[in-house]
């Protein structure tokens, strides 16, 4: 070789060289090194990012890009981009401090080794932490011919050697929204909420309970006895709160210029918690599931601890990714009724009832200056005397549900039902109740609450009652020894005391429980110890075993309870303040599978705009009434009304069930299919067949194609005309 192309060749070696160092310095955006292309089912491709072990979905029907790392990551500081670049934020609790700590760890920081291996339809991600945490999880991402991503974590690739791994944040940035963009996020909070991206202002990340409401546990010494024992009270969050939200279904959604994207978390869903959140810096909105393995608790001095792992099974979220036409609230509620009353699925078990809900309520106890007598606010004989005044006034159709009607009237004997209390008319009276109903064509049926019990009550020991953390029985009536029962015991003593008594009377109505509202907790007795999981599999049971003989409500909408049962009472109409408008997600789920009721016409603060509202929504009339006045109601242990005596609210009653009956409950058995905003103060609500209702709230005629909507008014619009 000649010297001159030796020294082209030493010369051409050493650029390379140098371009290798260069490249090799040069700091290269995460979004354009190291994705790698894991699945494709044709419509969604799946890509893993090998240095975060973020997934990315790109979406070729609509165009859209589901990813967790903004673009603008390189601009922030090293703590936002260790946040944007964690697939999971996990929480343990470390024991190195004498109150102990609840601690923070992020799979995007430096000491979390990251191994990606491809697997069928997808990619096995392991994330490994080497330091304080010592901590490892496997997680594994696939593509389903359904359109969805599922993220699995396998319960059995858990590392965790010293037991103190609390929950996994899942995917905390995972489709975010900019400000000024037309998306918003939507959540299942009371009747559905939406939080816009065009009005995003500052907001922590604050994750509510799936299923209930939160509590937490105070300890409180013996006003008596400095040195005595300790008690624990249940004390609950203030719901009026910006900060909380009321969550009814383990879902949530997003909804981009074109796409739409709802996520169920379908695995671990008992233990659960989901929360919105705009970032301080960049105002991205955003939500994302935290999923439970264990439990904080607090000793009896006040020291943090961890709970047992009630629910040892995978945890899994599910990511179904809607076409342009379903990138709606609307499409994501049409796609979650699709998923819970599928076939392959919970299954519907009853028709849904539809007829005018009439409840009755009986009596309670009062307590004034220590003294306790029973308020009597209706006997069974001034009940069938209603339901006779009804009848003759043209009210065919009822389904009527006695209240407060047990031993010591509500709640009062808890967890004792039967005999029916004498003063109110005894075993006798409540037949005669139940065979005049029948005589008129109505249902009669009966409201239980075997969740809690008093101290002073018969028929349970204290050993029944739920637990915490330390075996000490909760007081959940602030002082007057008020207690939750263990679900499992009571459930058993409901099965072998209460339902061959509902046989024996010929209740054919709605078998109403109550109590499942409150949420779920977990018992940590030894004896019957009980987690949330187990507390859902109770509920779900106890429905499906009294549906053989009668319809079940329930109140409070619990919505995996929803296939099991035929009613749900008391189903909020609005959404938290955190949301910037309320939508009609949950009717959108439930209508035509199971009926259900907003407030009473007598509990209604704003009497035309709630009855408009329930019209909206797609509601059932309904009235709580007694027979007489309710003016010693102020010092009742239960204050459930404020107002409902019959003579006082006759006329409105017969008026709305009239209203009902001729233009409303032929809609009860359709679906919805869609809901939106017409115009300021105007909404319509589309059913199945094409029929729609519009509500004018506003102080206008509104036309519509030619139709007059007066001001605070109503009409229902046939397929035809809507058509036009």
């Amino acid at each position: 070789m000649s010297a001159k192309k030796l020294h082209i060749n030493i010369a051409f070696c050493i650029l390379i060289h140098f371009v290798l160092i260069l490249a090799a310095l040069t700091p290269v955006s995460a979004n354009e090194t190291y994705w790698e292309k894991f699945s494709s089912n044709g419509s969604l491709t799946l890509w893993v990012n090998s240095k975060t072990g973020l997934p990315k979905i790109l979406d070729q029907r609509t165009g859209a890009k589901w990813v967790s790392l903004p673009e603008s990551l390189e601009k922030q500081n090293d703590l936002w981009k260790t946040i944007y670049s964690s697939a999971f934020i996990i929480r343990f609790l470390s024991k190195e401090t004498n109150a102990n700590t609840v601690v923070t760890a992020y799979t995007g920081a430096s000491d979390c080794h990251k191994t990606i291996e491809p697997i069928p339809n997808g990619a096995r991600c392991k994330f490994t932490f080497n330091s304080q945490v010592q901590l490892s999880f496997v997680v594994e991402y696939t593509l389903h011919d359904d359109l969805r991503m599922r993220i699995n974590i396998p319960y059995k690739s858990i590392e965790d050697p010293k037991q103190s791994l609390l929950d996994i944040r899942i995917l905390p940035y995972f489709g975010h929204l900019t400000p000024g963009s037309n998306g918003y996020v939507v959540l299942p909070d009371g009747i559905g909420g939406i939080i816009n991206a065009s009005r995003i202002k500052s907001l922590r990340y604050i994750p509510s309970r799936v299923y209930g409401e939160r509590f937490f546990w105070t300890v409180e010494r013996n006003r008596y006895d400095r040195y005595g024992p300790q008690e624990r009270y249940l004390n609950f969050y203030d719901y009026a709160s910006p900060n909380f939200l009321y969550l009814n279904m383990p879902i949530f959604g997003i909804v981009q210029k074109k796409a739409g994207m709802l996520a169920v978390i379908s695995g671990g869903e008992y233990q659960a918690q989901i929360g919105p959140e705009v970032t301080p810096d960049d105002l991205l909105l955003s939500v994302s599931p935290q999923l439970i393995f264990r439990e904080i608790t607090y000793d009896m001095y006040t020291r943090a601890q961890s709970s047992p792992v009630f629910a040892v099974k995978d945890r899994t979220v599910d990511y179904y990714f809607l076409p342009e036409k379903d990138a709606t609230y609307a499409g994501i509620a049409r796609k979650y009724r699709e998923i819970l009353f599928s076939s392959s699925g919970k299954k519907q078990r009853l028709k849904p009832e539809n007829r005018y809900r009439l409840r009755l309520f009986f009596g309670v106890q009062t307590v004034y200056k220590d003294v306790r007598e029973l308020l009597t606010l209706t006997t069974f004989k001034e009940a069938e005397e209603i339901l006779m005044d009804l009848h003759q006034k043209g009210v065919r159709d009822l389904d009527v549900i006695v209240v407060g009607w047990s031993n010591r009237g509500y709640l009062g004997g808890n967890p004792r039902h039967f005999p029916p209390d004498r003063r109110f008319g005894g075993t006798s009276g409540l037949k005669r109740l139940i065979a005049t109903g029948k005589k008129l064509g109505y249902s009669i049926g009966i409201q239980f609450d075997n969740s809690y019990t008093y101290k002073r009550n018969r028929g349970y020991s204290r050993q029944e009652t739920v637990k915490d953390i330390q075996n000490i029985s909760i007081d959940i009536g602030f002082g007057q020894k008020e207690y939750l029962l263990c679900p499992e015991i009571a459930w058993e003593r409901f099965k072998e005391h209460d339902l061959k008594r509902l046989q024996q009377l010929g209740v054919n109505g709605l078998i109403l429980i109550d109590g499942i509202k409150q949420g779920m907790w977990a018992c940590y007795d030894d004896k019957h110890q009980c987690g949330p999981p187990e507390m859902a599999q109770i509920f779900q049971k106890s429905a499906e075993t009294i549906h053989k003989d009668n319809p079940v409500g329930m109140v409070g909408g619990m919505i995996h309870l929803a296939p099991s049962v035929a009613a749900i009472m008391d189903l909020s109409p609005t959404a938290s303040y955190i949301c910037d408008q309320a939508i009609p997600l949950t009717p959108i789920v439930l209508h035509g599978k199971v009926g259900y009721s907003f407030e009473p016409i007598n509990q209604r603060r704003q009497q035309k705009r709630e009855f408009l509202k329930m019209v909206e929504f797609g509601g059932i009339p309904n009235a709580f009434l007694t027979a007489n006045s309710l003016e010693k109601m102020k010092d009742a242990q239960h204050n459930l009304l404020f107002s409902g005596k019959y003579e006082d609210w006759r006329s409105a009653t017969h008026s709305e069930y009239q209203i009902y009956s001729d233009q409303l409950k032929s809609l009860q058995t359709m679906t919805i299919h869609d809901h939106y905003q017409l115009d300021r103060g105007v909404f319509m609500t589309v059913y199945e067949d094409g029929v729609s209702t519009i509500v004018n709230y506003s102080k206008h005629t509104y036309d519509f194609l030619g139709i007059k909507i007066k001001a605070d008014d109503f009409a229902i619009i046939n397929r035809n005309h809507n058509n036009k």
